[in-house]
């Protein structure tokens, strides 16, 4: 070891002084450390903004944020409550100004906010959560917060289904077989579903009577129809919405058919007549609907009711409706706290049990996220259930998703700007012609989109 020169006592002293004070900045450093371990860490602010309706929602969230907090100590949710009408606006000011880090989306806002980069790409995350199972959940949860680059950007604990709702009383006066019955023997197709409506329609001269069919609008899910024959709306190639197809002849095919249920069959009103056409009236013998209305009519209905699939047309898909779905929650790409963004964001994706849990207590209202679950629910039904409640699970199954254009919105614009008039009109309308002005529109704001 190398010897140390002599030194005077002076510097010995001013050395001992100086390492004395180290020393006790050492000593004084550790009982500050101590300290700070048993100082519980100051929580982590997540910003969460979401859409809402009614003051119950608003309630309901904060209930739901509590319960995360008490489960993660560690976090803390800033709520940001916007009403839907102010919800868009509020969203790109949000994202624009980096102020908020989990956000619901429909499924239209995610599309041209992933589009954009402005969400943060949870795939690799999600692969490695040990609570993520998405292969026990069902196909449309998982897929809708995918985006065409493949890449997970969010999570969904659900997404909605319209079915159709029927006059149980109607078919067995009218010695018709249960529209279920058909449906699992392979007859309830469009022909039969036609046949059917023009067995049940009995109106007089004024339009009173019974229709076969109610329904605003078009009267039949018209989206749904152009998935039904195999049309669609968009082409996807090489990751990319390429075109827009409601033009083609298979797309213009369905709608037709629509149009003709009410000119040409004559088993709806004309629409200025619609009101002569009450599914709850009992005035009309099959309508579209969801699981919105089961407590209203079970409260409201006087006659035994069910609910049975969409006829089946050419192709597989029994329901299908592009940028129409469940509520999204996603994460900013310029959140600074992205591990708790997305505790937050998947928590609202329940596993199994707590699925089970919630259908026990409020009985099932729709399909599970779980198909595990589906005979346990069947078997746990609530008082405003409807008998044939599977229906939902099978059209659910069965339902087709497809992502659509980060301008889907201003898209539907133009395209209703088309059609509108064709489900108004007050006679035979050119279908044709509508929806080849309605797909030119369309395909100028494809062409003028830049990422």
């Amino acid at each position: 070891m190398r010897e140390i020169a002599p030194t005077s006592r002076k510097c010995i002293l001013v050395a001992t002084l100086l390492w004395s004070c180290l020393s006790g900045a050492v000593v004084t450093a550790g009982r500050a450390v101590a300290a700070e371990e048993k100082r519980p860490a100051a929580p982590v602010n997540v910003n969460f903004a979401f859409s809402y309706g009614w003051q119950a929602e608003i309630d309901n969230m904060k209930k739901s944020m509590a319960q995360f907090e008490a489960a993660n100590p560690g976090i803390r949710v800033n709520l940001i409550p916007v009403q839907y009408g102010d919800w868009n606006q509020k969203l790109t000011t949000l994202i624009a100004t980096n102020g908020v880090d989990v956000v619901t989306l429909s499924q239209s806002q995610f599309a041209s906010l992933a589009a954009s980069d402005a969400l943060l790409d949870i795939t690799d995350r999600a692969a490695h959560d040990p609570t993520w199972h998405p292969e026990q959940m069902r196909r449309i949860p998982v897929q809708l917060p995918i985006w065409i680059d493949g890449r997970r950007y969010g999570f969904a604990p659900g997404w909605g289904t319209l079915i159709m709702a029927y006059n149980a009383d109607h078919f067995a006066e009218a010695g018709l077989i249960d529209p279920n019955t058909q449906y699992r023997q392979g007859r309830w197709t469009w022909a039969g579903f036609v046949e059917t409506a023009r067995k049940l329609t009995k109106v007089d001269s004024n339009g009173l009577g019974r229709w076969g069919l109610a329904g605003w609008g078009a009267g039949y899910d018209w989206i749904a129809a152009i998935y039904q024959n195999g049309g669609s709306f968009y082409n996807i190639q090489g990751g990319h919405l390429t075109d827009f197809t409601l033009d083609s002849e298979k797309s213009i095919q369905a709608l037709q058919w629509v149009v003709d249920l009410r000119w040409k069959e004559k088993v709806l009103p004309p629409h200025n007549d619609y009101a002569k056409a009450s599914f709850e009236g009992g005035t009309a013998s099959m309508c579209e609907t969801g699981a919105h209305v089961f407590t209203t009519y079970a409260k409201s209905v006087r006659f035994n009711w069910d609910i049975m699939p969409y006829p089946k047309g050419t192709s597989d898909i029994l329901y299908a409706q592009p940028g129409w779905g469940g509520v999204i929650y996603a994460i900013a790409r310029s959140t600074k706290v992205p591990e708790a963004a997305y505790k937050l964001a998947r928590y609202f994706v329940p596993d199994a049990e707590a699925e089970k849990q919630r259908i026990a207590q409020d009985g099932a209202m729709g399909p599970s996220l779980y198909p595990e679950l589906d005979r346990w629910a069947l078997e746990h039904p609530s008082p405003v259930m409807p008998k044939s409640m599977w229906v939902m699970f099978e059209v659910f199954d069965k339902a087709y998703f497809q992502p659509i254009h980060p301008l889907h919105d201003a898209i539907m614009t133009q395209v209703n700007k088309y059609l509108d008039p064709v489900w108004y009109a007050s006679s035979q309308p050119n279908v044709r012609e509508a929806a080849i002005k309605a797909s030119e529109a369309a395909r100028a704001i494809i062409r003028s989109y830049k990422k």
